[in-house]
């Protein structure tokens, strides 16, 4: 993360906090804006689309948010099926 980059998070950050408070205090425009501001955020702190599912024969890809190891499966259902191959079912 570069010195810009972790700049911009930490006033997303701020943003958010601020959006949240406000809502909370009953003020509509923070309301509405504070679920656009907690996207941009979670974008921004590294959310990103990964590598294609390990299934053989989808297409879809796994997303990874950033924290611990990447997945191997898009969905839970692709993992089951995994694993009934691996027990060979």
């Amino acid at each position: 993360m570069t010195t810009e980059h972790g700049s911009f998070v930490s006033l997303l950050k701020r943003a958010e906090s601020r959006a949240r408070a406000l809502a909370a205090k009953g003020d509509p425009r923070a309301a509405e804006a504070h679920p656009f501001i907690n996207e941009a955020l979670r974008a921004a702190q590294g959310s990103y689309e990964g590598p294609a599912c390990a299934r053989p024969g989808c297409l879809h890809t796994a997303t990874y948010e950033g924290r611990g190891r990447p997945p191997l499966y898009c969905s839970t259902a692709c993992q089951g099926w995994a694993a009934q191959q691996r027990k060979g079912r």
